[in-house]
């Protein structure tokens, strides 16, 4: 039975029952009081502990077990633009050969600080040729964390 914190997709409710396989090397074994991402209960699809380590040690605001937030501090965002309570709240703002993510209500007092003040590229502009390949092909996603939209991905 896992508690649900937040949903990407798909369910709404408080909890999610999941029927476990039998035990083996191909299952993940999920325990009282872990914290998941939770996409499957196999080992080959993309469940990600988010509270690895016995003190907790990569829980803060631009890590949470292998998800990591991507830098965009040389844009100089104001706070204001990413403040966040929710994760729908946060939407994508790809710049350059990257992305973060801002509030909705922000995004175009963003786009304008953001390439108008020429602080990055416009996307389309840029020649992001092996980006792909430096990221395994992930894409980022908006999240809000510590009340601030970024954009997160899985960090192998």
């Amino acid at each position: 039975m896992f508690e649900v914190e937040n949903a990407l997709r798909g369910t709404k409710a408080a909890t999610l029952s999941i029927d476990l396989p039998p035990p083996s090397t191909c299952t993940v074994a999920f325990e009282a009081g872990q914290r998941w991402l939770f996409a499957g209960t196999m080992a080959y699809e993309p469940s990600v502990r988010l509270d690895i380590g016995a003190t907790g040690a990569r829980l803060d605001e631009n890590s949470v077990g292998r998800l990591v937030r991507l830098s965009d501090t040389a844009l100089g965002l104001p706070k204001a633009y990413q403040a966040c309570s929710t994760d729908d709240q946060c939407t994508a703002l790809p710049y350059s050969c990257s992305m973060t993510a801002v509030n909705k209500a922000s995004l175009p007092a963003a786009r304008v600080h953001v390439f108008d003040g020429k602080r990055a590229l416009r996307p389309e502009t840029a020649n992001c040729s092996d980006v792909d390949s430096s990221r395994n092909g992930v894409v980022p996603w908006p999240m809000c964390r510590a009340s601030r939209c970024g954009s997160w991905m899985v960090a192998y």
